[in-house]
């Protein structure tokens, strides 16, 4: 499982970010056609996001952005188009969320009509190149490995896994089961209550005062061999999930829970910053701006 984009699966953080598959819901929104569709998306973008860059403390280059995002928007659309199929209508009602979220520095939705503009006609086994040709099962995600289409559907209890995901706004987080017996292709969620566990099945999170594997605690604990109350600043740390969240463990000083610092303070990782980001050695706010959509590529050495 990876960062699914909006336009493309399998290509992080770029237009959007969602799951591939999903029926569109138009909303009343005016269908925009797939030759069309990367000019209004590149404006979505690059007419909302220069308050952002500033937010962020990042400079604002309006036609180094739409280098960027023309480039990613023409390759997502029209790199597979007899692979893929394009829903005009999803497209339509997809463009005014991400205006809106942009005007909002806020990260742009991951479900609605924004999962359906791209979907992959490819199915189980098929050859592919990229995952976005994947066809998807029914609320679950499909992956190009080694060249063929796999299938991952989203894991009930007791369900052979291989991953633990967790969705949050703009982003699906994942990490692999460490048991031997991972041989599954179901991915489990966190928000559903479900882990992949270390004997490849996807099973109830831990309670506090339960035995546990890493990522296997019900949210607000930790696990230490079994699941803990986080700690409060001041108390001795080794790991970054050992603090509450307001803290955070300062591996490099005095290994104890400290707390988080307000924008613009020094920093040398964003689990150390209050706003979630630490952007040129200084605590920022986490948002949509990056150098290179806010500026363009960098040059070439």
């Amino acid at each position: 499982m990876k960062l699914r984009s909006l336009l493309g699966c399998g290509v992080a953080g770029l237009l959007l970010t969602g799951a591939c598959g999903g029926s569109s819901d138009e909303g009343g929104a005016a269908a925009i056609p797939r030759d069309q569709a990367p000019a209004q998306f590149v404006n979505a973008v690059c007419d909302n996001i220069a308050p952002c860059c500033a937010k962020s403390g990042l400079s604002y280059d309006a036609a180094g952005c739409r280098t960027t995002w023309e480039q990613i928007a023409n390759q997502l659309l029209f790199a597979y188009p007899d692979t893929t199929n394009y829903d005009a209508a999803a497209a339509g009602a997809c463009l005014n969320l991400v205006k809106q979220a942009y005007a909002s520095c806020t990260e742009p939705p991951t479900d609605g009509p924004c999962k359906s503009v791209l979907t992959g006609k490819v199915p189980e086994g098929g050859v592919c190149s990229n995952s976005i040709e994947c066809q998807a099962p029914p609320n679950g995600d499909a992956s190009c490995d080694q060249g063929k289409c796999v299938q991952e559907p989203r894991g009930k209890s007791g369900d052979a896994c291989n991953a633990t995901c967790t969705e949050s706004p703009g982003q699906t987080s994942c990490f692999g089961s460490s048991g031997s017996g991972s041989s599954g292709s179901a991915t489990c969620f966190t928000n559903d209550g479900l882990a992949c566990l270390s004997d490849g099945r996807c099973g109830a999170l831990s309670s506090l005062g339960q035995a546990c594997d890493f990522g296997t605690c019900t949210p607000g604990t930790y696990c230490d061999g079994t699941c803990k109350e986080p700690k409060a600043v001041g108390m001795p740390c080794s790991s970054f999930d050992e603090c509450v969240s307001s803290a955070y463990c300062d591996f490099q000083g005095s290994q104890n829970c400290e707390a988080k610092k307000a924008d613009g303070a020094a920093c040398a990782d964003r689990d150390e910053c209050t706003g979630g980001d630490c952007n040129a050695g200084k605590c920022a706010q986490d948002g949509i701006a990056n150098a290179e959509s806010c500026s363009g590529p960098s040059p070439t050495p």
